[in-house]
């Protein structure tokens, strides 16, 4: 057994030094976890807060301390923070998932989900989930323009030591002459959380 707990403070002292993920993995769900993301989805918990983030879309100058949104000059992110949410760790993930899903409802394919946990100082575990969405190929000659929709969409989860810290949507996007202009990311937004 002692050879096991070596093995594990290797790696986190290899993955801390290195900063590189000690796992990388493909998130995989169980039925379970899969059935009660879908039991949340239809709750009033969730309609909670998706009522909350459209009243921050409405009005991002309110006080909505868990809600941050903001873009640079290739991408738009929105950010909802755990801390003093209300809500379980266990939702933090549901609400992770269900964006992917709202995602996929806009003609988009799913790329990547995956997991990578890493060795941060100070004994910390960090664990970011990742769901990684691009726009389906809808070119109908060679010649045209591939259409972007709202960009590349990743979605990542953060834990820290276990707890969630928050969820992120970002929308990164071309800003070239092969591709046509990025639809809003305010339509997005509201097309996902209606």
């Amino acid at each position: 057994m002692k050879d096991i707990f070596d093995k594990i403070k290797s790696l986190l002292k290899s993955s801390k030094e290195s900063g590189k993920p000690f796992v990388h993995e493909m998130i995989e769900r169980s039925n379970k976890e899969t059935e009660s993301h879908i039991a949340w989805a239809e709750s009033p918990r969730k309609e909670l807060l998706f009522s909350n983030i459209k009243a921050f879309l409405e009005n991002p100058e309110a006080d909505y301390s868990n809600f941050q949104s903001f873009q640079n000059e290739r991408s738009y992110t929105f950010v909802f923070y755990f801390e003093g949410s209300g809500m379980e760790k266990t939702e933090m993930q549901y609400y992770f998932d269900h964006l992917k899903e709202r995602v996929l409802e806009l003609e988009y394919n799913l790329y990547m989900s995956d997991r990578k946990i890493k060795a941060e100082p100070g004994n910390v575990v960090k664990t970011i989930e990742r769901h990684y969405l691009k726009p389906l190929r809808k070119q109908k000659h060679h010649s045209d323009k591939a259409e972007q929709q709202y960009g590349n969409i990743a979605i990542e989860h953060h834990l820290r030591d276990d707890v969630p810290e928050f969820v992120k949507l970002n929308a990164s996007y071309y800003q070239d002459h092969l591709y046509k202009d990025v639809k809003a990311f305010p339509e997005l937004l509201k097309l996902i959380f209606k």
